[in-house]
């Protein structure tokens, strides 16, 4: 929404951050509008912090979810105890069918 200064003032800067830190994924960061490339893999918090021509700084946050986090019902990261037991499992199986395939003897 539109940020606005206190009565008698006008805002002199702006600040998007993220939470986590992001890097190169925030552009225009230091202007009224910016733009930020969410990541798709976790959820993050945009904060704008705007100060006015008193030098008095005011922030808001706002929490991005990505899709894959809400849909597990967390903001966690891909590397849960779950997925990685699936990588696993697949990872072996893998294993598995390239030692017993076709054209390979076993004794």
């Amino acid at each position: 929404s539109a940020s606005t200064a206190a009565v008698g003032h006008t805002i002199q800067s702006y600040l998007w951050t993220t939470d986590p830190s992001t890097s190169d994924q925030l552009i225009n960061a230091n202007q009224a509008i910016a733009t930020l490339v969410v990541p798709s893999f976790r959820s993050i918090t945009v904060i704008l912090t705007i100060t006015d021509d008193a030098g008095t700084p005011t922030s808001a946050s706002q929490l991005i979810e990505s899709e894959i986090a809400a849909a597990a019902g967390h903001t966690g990261g891909a590397f849960e105890p779950l997925w990685l037991l699936l990588l696993a499992l697949l990872a072996l199986w893998q294993v598995h069918r390239r030692w017993a395939g076709p054209g390979k003897l076993l004794n």
